[in-house]
């Protein structure tokens, strides 16, 4: 990637639709040897070791999504800050309003703004998701979530 580039992309979809695994994969095909890259999602936060020297494990706390949302903002405006060649916003922003604030932030500090999508269109689909997402997500929300986006 070209140093004088500074990229933000947003990824959009539902759970299960292969935001993370796109994200593994742009990671490693757009930066190059001496590029930074942050990843920045709000599925960090519920990550925790259940024993000192454990596995992450993903331990989902619906009341402490504000809290996630607030500390995936806070390392995506330290990453703008730091001058990080790459960031990547890997939360399912399925309406405008919740990447709005990424999109005006990076562009204040003079990063180009992409956006990925890993859309979903077909009942088949939906279920396939719901199979396939890591979180645990059910059936219902995710089909919700495909309606709503926007």
């Amino acid at each position: 990637m070209d140093k004088e580039l500074r990229r933000v992309i947003i990824m959009r979809g539902v759970p299960g639709s292969g935001k993370s695994t796109m994200v593994a994969d742009l990671a490693k095909w757009l930066v190059h040897e001496g590029d930074s890259c942050a990843v920045c999602s709000a599925d960090d936060y519920f990550m925790v070791r259940e024993e000192p020297s454990g596995p992450l494990v993903y331990r989902f706390n619906p009341a402490k999504i504000a809290e996630a949302h607030a500390a995936c903002m806070s390392k995506f405006l330290e990453s703008l800050s730091a001058g990080v060649n790459l960031v990547i916003v890997d939360n399912t922003n399925i309406r405008e309003w919740e990447y709005r604030n990424y999109v005006l932030a990076a562009r204040l500090a003079r990063y180009e703004v992409s956006f990925r999508e890993c859309k979903v269109e077909t009942v088949s689909e939906i279920r396939a998701c719901a199979a396939r997402n890591t979180h645990g997500v059910p059936l219902e929300i995710i089909a919700r979530m495909a309606v709503e986006y926007e």
